[in-house]
Order: C-alpha cells, then structure tokens, then sequence
C-alpha cells in the first residue's frame, strides 16, 4: 500500500507531511512480516515547535494462532 497526506494549522501556519509504502509477505501460514518505509516533514510555524524532517521504517512479525 501507498499513503500520503498533508496537514496544516492555518492558526499557527505549521505544517505536516508524511509519505510512505507498506509490504506484506506472507512467511508462512499464520505468520506474516510488514516493512513500513515513511517519508516525513514538519514545518514549525508561529507556536515555537521545531522543524523536523526524515524517514522512519518499522518492520513487524504477526503470528497469528
């Protein structure tokens, strides 16, 4: 799966942005691995937060009995 969205806060004119990609494979029966790759920018506005950009990945197992 693909996502991406945007959020802005008009009243502090932050804004937010994250993009990413999720794989599944199933390893075997009832157990299966996710990679989750995301893209993410934050743009500080008026409020005094800090700016903060870069790529965040998790990887996950689910076994299911």
């Amino acid at each position: 799966a693909v996502f991406s969205y945007k959020v802005e806060d008009n009243a502090t004119a932050e804004e937010y942005t994250n993009s990413g990609v999720e794989f599944t494979y199933s390893i075997a029966s009832g157990l299966t691995a996710y990679l989750n790759v995301e893209d993410y920018d934050f743009k500080a506005g008026t409020g005094g937060e800090t700016a903060d950009s870069g790529t965040a990945s998790k990887f996950t197992i689910k076994a299911t009995f």
